[in-house]
């Protein structure tokens, strides 16, 4: 399972700060919030540690009415909800914990203690965890930085240093860290996830906004895990659907009509039968170029 460790920028706010729309409080809140729609949509969990919770209850504005403010709302509800059901890890404590490279993570975050302790939480997560950081609007990406190294110089003097994977409040940042192959056969997920991390798709010029509905009969699924059996197919399976849900029929799908039905290419052997419908695609099988609907 993967995992997101949130940066503490967007859990840490001053109620002041609300009150008086300063400090990117609504930019912040809304990042956070696009990180726990992708975490829930894709079965992914948070991480979050009991010294960083008894911060956070301390730097909670309980006494001041914000509730004009729905955003504020929202992220009760996360504190509330989604970090109630966050997996704990241990907070490393063992000397001082830094990050490298600075000012990219806890910006705004005046509380030192916080910055320290979220530190020594981060040395506990495992390797495959995701750093949930934010993208200021204006900033045009200037600031982004794909892993963030955290070093830990222990009290006898010993030192170690993990790296993780950073992203961004959008889903190309996040779908450029995940294998979409890890979501078969959930092929509307997986789907998604290809087009995101593809560059070539993402500018297309062709490339819809919204993609089309996906569903699959059965007997698509069947065919599709008896035959993609490498990840190779799969990477070209998924590849070829994302194409086809976002609107780009280029040359080397060649979709086309054929027995009643259409199909269009994975590989220059695989085929995908499908049929259109009044809301997206009906997936029917996927079987050799020669085969009969």
């Amino acid at each position: 399972m993967t995992f997101a460790f949130i940066d503490p920028a967007l859990l840490v706010y001053r109620a002041e700060d609300w009150r008086v729309g300063s400090n990117l409080c609504h930019e912040r809140c809304c990042a956070l919030l696009f990180h726990r729609g992708f975490v829930r949509n894709f079965g992914l969990r948070f991480l979050w540690s009991n010294d960083l919770m008894a911060l956070l209850w301390n730097s909670f504005p309980f006494d001041v009415d914000l509730s004009r403010f729905p955003e504020f709302r929202d992220f009760k509800a996360f504190v509330y909800d989604d970090l109630q059901r966050a997996k704990l890890v241990d907070c490393n404590k063992d000397g001082t914990a830094s990050i490298v490279p600075d000012g990219v993570v806890c910006l705004l975050v005046s509380d030192q203690c916080v910055v320290d302790t979220w530190c020594a939480t981060l040395q506990g997560c495992p390797e495959n965890t995701r750093v949930a950081s934010w993208r200021p609007a204006g900033s045009g990406g200037s600031r982004d930085c794909a892993t963030i190294e955290v070093r830990q110089r222990g009290s006898t003097g010993t030192s170690r240093k993990k790296v993780y994977f950073l992203v961004y409040n959008d889903p190309t940042s996040w779908a450029q860290t995940l294998d979409a192959c890890e979501w078969w056969p959930d092929f509307e997920k997986a789907v998604q996830l290809q087009f995101w991390s593809s560059p070539g798709l993402r500018g297309h010029r062709a490339a819809r906004q919204s993609p089309l509905a996906l569903t699959c009969d059965p007997q698509f699924v069947k065919s599709a895990g008896r035959y993609c059996r490498s990840s190779g197919l799969r990477k070209s399976l998924l590849q070829a659907l994302a194409k086809r849900v976002y609107g780009i029929t280029d040359s080397a799908l060649r979709d086309e009509s054929y027995c009643g039905v259409r199909r269009f290419r994975v590989t220059s052997f695989w085929r995908v039968h499908y049929e259109e419908t009044a809301h997206g695609l009906r997936l029917l099988k996927l079987g050799p170029h020669d085969m009969d609907d």
